[in-house]
């Protein structure tokens, strides 16, 4: 048992390995290095069941898989890149600028649109079944 306020376990590594590796039958799982950085095998999840929180900023190198929502609760969900929806070749990109393009080029409307201000186009409109209607 502890003292009230102090460290339960204090790891003081003072040579040149890893502060903490944890394995299973020989295979590393965990890794806790001398810089701080920690890095697992497998999946971090909260034990609970209800959310896990990371309170700083979080950086993930590789691709991130997600199941479920994102969501901002407090303010405006900012993306601080250009982003792909859809997939790298056949989606719809946004830009940096708020500028929104069709990642090849072929923008496929299927349903009604309400504009409210000016619609501007450049380039050619055509009509490949005959049902271009403008009134």
């Amino acid at each position: 048992m502890a003292e009230d306020g102090k460290a339960l376990l204090i790891l003081k590594e003072t040579g040149d390995q890893n502060i903490l590796t944890a394995s299973a039958s020989g295979t590393t799982v965990a890794n806790l290095d001398r810089s701080g950085n920690f890095s697992i095998e497998g999946s971090l999840s909260d034990l609970s069941g209800s959310t896990l929180n990371v309170a700083d900023n979080l950086s993930i190198t590789g691709n991130l898989s997600l199941t479920g929502t994102i969501s901002d609760s407090d303010s405006n969900l900012v993306l601080d890149d250009t982003v792909d929806i859809g997939s790298a070749t056949g989606g719809i990109r946004i830009d940096t600028t708020g500028q929104i393009s069709d990642i090849d080029g072929n923008i496929a409307i299927a349903d009604s649109i309400d504009l409210t201000g000016a619609l501007s186009l450049t380039g050619t409109i055509s009509d490949s079944d005959g049902n271009i209607v403008l009134d």
